[in-house]
């Protein structure tokens, strides 16, 4: 079984391409929903972020409000780097386990969606690694329109993560996205005909 770890930074179009290749059939893992599903009410990783950063990163009904444990952690490089001590181990566990379960099943290839890829240290657990880069302009307009969030706080978010050097220099395989969805999926698949190749 080979794993694929996919990465980009917000904006890219990278889950764009992990989607196009769970329809090729590939096992697909997304961290962003994993993040999510770890940080249910009263969850191990909630109630340690709830320790960390108090109990104003919470809604009424309990649940984590993520705009505001991002406008706390983003405004602090330490408490920055605690948010994903946390959130890694917990999201990690969560995707070994899923790995686990893929290659019992038979699954030749599976793609781990994650764009803290590097950051995580889950590089280091990937057969191959596949980078979704796209002009810095292109991707913050992407984000502001996705998130409801002005250019500023989108290009904020950008800065926190690997710059595009580092993802190129970094990754096995590169996809530039600054064109149509048709274009991106095309080479897409491109790359993951080689790679299913040696599966």
């Amino acid at each position: 079984m080979i794993v694929i770890g996919l990465t980009g930074r917000t904006g890219s179009g990278k889950s764009t391409v992990g989607y196009f290749y769970k329809s090729l059939g590939a096992e697909y893992i997304d961290t962003d929903k994993t993040s999510r599903e770890v940080c249910i009410p009263d969850s191990p990783c909630l109630n340690e972020l709830v320790s960390c950063f108090g109990k104003g990163i919470l809604n009424p009904d309990g649940s984590l409000n993520r705009k505001r444990l991002g406008e706390i952690a983003l405004g602090d490089g330490i408490l920055y780097d605690k948010l994903n001590e946390i959130t890694h181990r917990h999201i990690l566990e969560r995707v070994r386990r899923e790995i686990k379960e893929a290659k019992v099943k038979g699954a030749e290839i599976v793609v781990v969606d994650a764009p803290m890829l590097f950051e995580s240290g889950f590089d280091r657990e990937c057969d191959v690694i596949i980078g979704v880069v796209a002009n810095e302009t292109v991707s913050i307009n992407r984000v502001a329109v996705r998130d409801g969030i002005d250019a500023a706080a989108a290009k904020k978010r950008l800065e926190k993560q690997k710059s595009q050097d580092f993802i190129k220099e970094n990754c096995r395989f590169i996809i530039e996205n600054n064109s149509t969805v048709s274009e991106l999926e095309a080479k897409a698949k491109d790359i993951f005909d080689k790679i299913r190749g040696k599966a």
